[in-house]
């Protein structure tokens, strides 16, 4: 669809994305101090996490939640109905912003790049963002794109 439609496309990264999500009531969880950070005082007292962290189960999860709650309450995207990971959004006639999530990484696909550059500016006021700018590498998968033969080509 981006080669057809010559769509504009970009990729971001969400620092941290798993930290510093507020765990709900019920979701009560323990674990040992970490190396080097003991209490002299209480070295077998265990911490009660108030927030996520990589390797929780719930921290995907919490995430998720929080992405949606940017995505859809704060910028007005939809959520595509077959795919749960691909959001879109129409302001204008013309405009079309998709983007497709995967964990922490955005692929950023847009009618322009003024588009892509709002979309960017957009999330960095709700997460901290690196920016990959053209698309090259997804997954681990290297993207070729030429524009001239409307073609995009992926290698592994």
């Amino acid at each position: 669809m981006a080669a057809r439609s010559d769509l504009e496309l970009h990729q971001i990264n969400i620092k941290g994305a798993y930290l510093n999500r507020t765990l709900t009531d019920d979701e009560v969880i323990y674990m040992h101090q970490p190396p080097g950070f003991e209490s002299a005082d209480h070295p077998h007292k265990v911490c009660h996490l108030q927030k996520t962290l990589y390797g929780l189960k719930q921290s995907g999860r919490r995430w998720y939640q929080h992405l949606v709650e940017i995505l859809i309450d704060e910028l007005g995207f939809t959520q595509c109905s077959v795919d749960q990971a691909i959001y879109f959004r129409r302001r204008t006639p013309g405009e079309l912003v998709i983007v497709v999530v995967h964990v922490d990484d955005c692929t950023i696909a847009a009618t322009s790049l003024k588009e892509i550059n709002e979309f960017k500016c957009d999330i960095r006021k709700y997460v901290e963002i690196t920016d990959l700018s053209e698309l090259h590498w997804l997954l681990g998968i290297e993207v070729t794109r030429n524009r001239d033969e409307c073609t995009i080509s992926l290698c592994q």
